[in-house]
C-alpha cells in the first residue's frame, strides 16, 4: 500500500498522483484495480492493489486454524474486534464451501472452543485506542516522546526521566499484557514499556534498521520475560525442582536458553540470562517444590523477599502497605561522587556485608555537593567505622 500524508510542497503532491496514476494503468493490465481509502484520523490517503479474484482454495483444516486462533486471541481483540472476526470466519467458510474437496465435516465453532483470558488486561476502549495507535507508531517508524507512566511495570523508571523521546521498535504480547519495546534515541538504550500505560506524543520518522533490531533482541534474549533486567549482566541460573513440578516445568517454554534434565527424584532446569523481577516473581509460583542452588545473587534476592513477606504476613491487618522494588535496574553514580562511592563501599563492612549502594551515593555526593576538602571525606569515612 501507498501513503500520500502532507506532502512536502504541491510539486511533490502533483507528481505523487501522476506516479499514482501511472501505478494504476500498469495495475489495469495485470487484471488488477488500484483502490483508494482516506482515514480523517491521521489525514492521510491510502491506495491498495487489488487483485481479481483470489485462486486458493481452502480445507477444513484452513477453518479448524482460524477457529483455534481466534480462541487463543487476548479478550481486547476478540471483543472489540468481534464484528471483523465474524466476517472473516464467513469469507473463510465460505471458501471452504466453494472448493471441491472440502465436506465441511468440523465440529468446531467460536462457541466450542474459548480462552479463560486469565492474567489479561481487562477490555476498555482506552486500551483499543492506545494499541490502535502503537500499531500505526510502530508501523509507520515514526518517534515518540514518552511524557507520563500510570504505574511502572517493567522497571523502566530507574533506567531514564521523563520526558524520554524514544524509537518504537517492536510490539510484544506477555502474560496477558501489550509492550512496546523501544530504543533510546540518545543511546540506543533498549526500553520496554507497557502500552497501556503510556502517554506520549508524535515525533519524526525513524529508520528500523538490521543493526537496530538486532540490538532489541540480543536485549530481550537476554531477559527472562520482560521486565528490565537488574544490570547489564548475564547469570548461569541453576534450579532443582520437585519430580511432578519438574516435568510440568520442563515441558513449558520459559526462556531460549532452558534446559532440563532429571536427576534421581529431582528434576534440574538452568537458564542463561539476566536477573529481574519476573524471575524472582516466577520462582516464587512454586512455593516449596523449587531450589536455588546459583548464582548468589539471585538467591539473595529471592531470600530477602521471603523476610519481607514474613514480616509482613505477621503485621496487623491495619498496617498500610508499602510498595516496594527490589529488583529495580541498578544506575552507576556519573562524576566525582562515584569514587567516594565506590571508596565506601570498599571500607564499610558491618557483619561481612556492605552497606548499602544507596548511603554510599548519599554521602558522595553530600562530600561533592558541599565541596568538602578531602581531609574532611578522610574524618567522614573513620566517623563512620566506629558508628557502623
Amino acid at each position: 500500500s501507498v501513503i500520500v500524508q502532507k506532502p512536502p510542497s504541491q510539486a511533490a503532491l502533483r507528481q505523487i498522483y501522476r506516479d499514482l496514476k501511472d501505478v494504476a494503468e500498469l495495475a489495469e493490465t495485470h487484471g488488477e484495480t488500484l483502490l483508494q481509502e482516506s482515514d480523517g484520523r491521521y489525514n492521510r490517503k491510502i491506495y491498495k492493489i487489488q487483485s481479481a479474484g483470489l485462486q486458493t482454495s481452502l480445507s477444513e483444516d484452513d477453518l479448524d486454524t482460524y477457529f483455534i486462533s481466534r480462541a487463543v486471541l487476548p479478550a481486547v481483540f476478540t471483543k472489540e474486534r468481534a464484528t471483523s472476526l465474524d466476517r472473516l470466519q464467513e469469507a473463510i467458510r465460505q471458501r471452504v464451501i466453494a472448493s471441491k474437496a472440502a465436506r465441511l465435516k468440523t465440529g468446531l465453532t467460536s462457541d466450542t472452543m474459548t480462552n479463560t483470558h486469565f492474567y489479561e488486561n481487562k477490555v476498555t476502549n482506552e486500551l483499543d485506542g492506545k494499541l490502535k495507535d502503537m500499531l500505526w507508531v510502530v508501523g509507520q517508524q515514526i518517534t515518540i516522546t514518552i511524557t507520563h507512566l500510570s504505574d511502572d511495570a517493567t522497571s523502566v523508571l530507574f533506567l531514564t526521566k521523563l520526558p524520554v523521546q524514544v524509537q518504537p521498535v517492536k510490539i510484544v504480547f506477555h502474560r496477558g499484557c501489550f509492550y512496546v519495546v523501544t530504543v533510546r534515541s540518545t543511546d540506543q538504550r533498549v526500553l520496554s514499556f507497557q502500552i497501556d500505560q503510556l502517554t506520549y506524543q508524535t515525533g519524526r520518522t525513524f529508520r528500523r534498521t538490521n543493526k537496530l533490531m538486532k540490538i532489541v533482541e540480543a536485549n530481550l534474549n537476554n531477559r527472562f520475560g520482560i521486565t528490565q533486567n537488574i544490570d547489564d549482566e548475564t547469570y548461569n541460573t541453576e534450579l532443582r525442582f520437585s519430580l511432578v513440578t519438574g516435568r510440568f516445568v520442563s515441558e513449558q517454554f520459559w526462556h531460549h536458553s532452558q534446559h532440563a534434565q532429571q536427576i534421581g527424584t529431582d528434576w534440574r532446569v538452568t537458564f542463561h540470562c539476566g536477573i529481574n523481577r519476573e524471575l524472582v516473581g516466577w520462582l516464587f509460583q512454586w512455593m516449596s517444590n523449587v531450589k536455588i542452588i546459583g548464582p548468589p545473587k539471585l538467591k539473595e534476592l529471592y531470600d530477602e523477599q521471603l523476610v519481607r513477606m514474613l514480616t509482613i504476613s505477621n503485621q496487623s491487618a491495619d498496617n498500610p502497605l508499602e510498595y516496594t522494588n527490589a529488583f529495580a535496574p541498578k544506575i552507576k553514580p556519573v562524576g566525582p561522587e562515584s569514587i567516594y562511592c565506590t571508596y565506601f563501599q570498599a571500607v564499610f563492612k558491618i557483619n561481612s556485608r556492605l552497606i548499602s549502594r544507596g548511603s554510599c551515593i548519599f554521602l558522595a555526593k553530600s562530600i561533592v555537593i558541599r565541596r568538602l576538602p578531602f581531609i574532611t571525606f578522610i574524618s567522614a569515612t573513620s566517623i563512620l567505622s566506629q558508628n557502623f
